[in-house]
């Protein structure tokens, strides 16, 4: 939502101020409220009574502006952090992390008030992530991190788009950081999401790369090139710092920008998720600037689909479960890390009317479908 235009008038996702909405049942009632994330950004632009910033990739004023780049940097926004955290919100501790698209830390909530309480302690031991840090504990955090309900443990990471493109973060509730640089990381993907299964972190790159060096030649900050492979990173969860294996497709390049879950059995590991054709996003391969934006669902067709991991072959197949077209997928998040029989999705109905329904789909590999 917006609170105060921006400066250029992008209006984004991720240029735009996060905000939280929740309902407290208590006492035979339901309330709803509703707070703005009070980032470092939203506190200067409200100290100022407008917007201060503008970004690299903000002022093309069509499809191309996202506002994840560099931002300009004067007397109003020099060391101060530009994220705006508005992707998601997670429970950790006894807090609720609001969280973005890799330009700022998390910042921590009340969990019944939703009143911001400001930049979480451990982010001066976070790793940057696309822009340079403005100040002390600016750093990055995953958008959809995975989190073990029994140990309390987070899973996240940093990207961004130069080697070492990736760093993993697993953090536990007393603040305390673990953190490896993933150095054979194949390219600068845009790491919205991964799997966390029983033993294993599971951390896709796929051809949906991230470049801030394009802005400068008029295109989006990201793109699609479908001659970069799809390659999986398995981490073992009991030896962060251990062998990691990388498992290379040998299928037609797909993008999954939800995970839903996953299962282990044997020698098998199953990872569902929504799978696009390529990401629902305007490129330059088919737009040029100054064209009309074109909603999501009309830009890439998509599936309930599974690729499975078989660690006797070290090789990755996949599958469509259900051709209808779906997103935003859930699953019970109090049982991540272990086997799961049930996705919770939007999709369309059977006529094909939009993106319309909410789905229940049984998903176990230990069971029919």
């Amino acid at each position: 939502a917006w609170k105060r235009p921006s400066i250029q008038g992008c209006d984004t996702a991720f240029a735009m101020d996060g905000m939280i909405q929740g309902l407290v049942f208590r006492d035979g009632r339901a309330d709803f409220r509703n707070r703005w994330i009070r980032t470092p950004k939203y506190v200067a632009e409200e100290r100022a009574g407008r917007g201060l910033f503008q970004w690299s990739d903000g002022g093309f004023g069509d499809w191309r502006d996202w506002g994840l780049g560099e931002v300009v940097r004067d007397e109003f926004t020099t060391g101060v952090s530009q994220g705006t955290n508005g992707v998601n919100v997670v429970p950790f501790g006894n807090e609720i992390l609001a969280l973005g698209e890799q330009n700022g830390p998390p910042v921590a909530l009340d969990p019944i008030t939703l009143e911001s309480k400001g930049v979480v302690d451990w982010s001066t031991k976070l790793d940057r992530g696309l822009v340079e840090p403005a100040c002390y504990g600016d750093a990055a955090f995953a958008p959809h991190p995975k989190w073990d309900v029994r140990t309390g443990e987070l899973y996240g990471w940093s990207y961004r788009d130069f080697s070492p493109y990736t760093t993993l973060h697993w953090v536990t509730p007393d603040g305390a950081v673990r953190s490896r640089q993933l150095h054979d990381a194949p390219c600068a993907t845009v790491g919205h999401d991964m799997w966390l299964t029983e033993n294993y972190v599971v951390m896709p790159f796929m051809p949906f790369h991230i470049d801030r060096a394009r802005t400068a030649k008029g295109l989006p900050i990201w793109g699609w090139n479908p001659e970069l492979p799809v390659v999986l990173a398995l981490i073992r969860r009991d030896d962060m710092d251990g062998e990691i294996r990388w498992v290379h497709a040998d299928f037609e390049p797909e993008y999954v920008m939800h995970t839903l879950s996953a299962n282990e059995d044997g020698d098998a590991i199953t990872l569902d998720g929504p799978v696009f054709d390529r990401p629902p996003f305007m490129f330059e391969d088919r737009f040029k600037p100054g064209d009309a934006f074109v909603p999501f669902f009309k830009l890439a067709t998509n599936a309930l689909g599974r690729w499975t991991v078989d660690l006797s072959s070290n090789k990755i197949s996949n599958e469509i479960l259900d051709d209808r077209p779906c997103e935003l997928p859930k699953v019970d998040e109090r049982h991540y890390g272990r086997p799961y029989e049930w996705g919770f999705l939007i999709g369309a109905s059977p006529a094909g009317n939009g993106m319309r329904m909410l789905r229940r789909t049984r998903l176990s590999i230990r069971m029919p479908l």
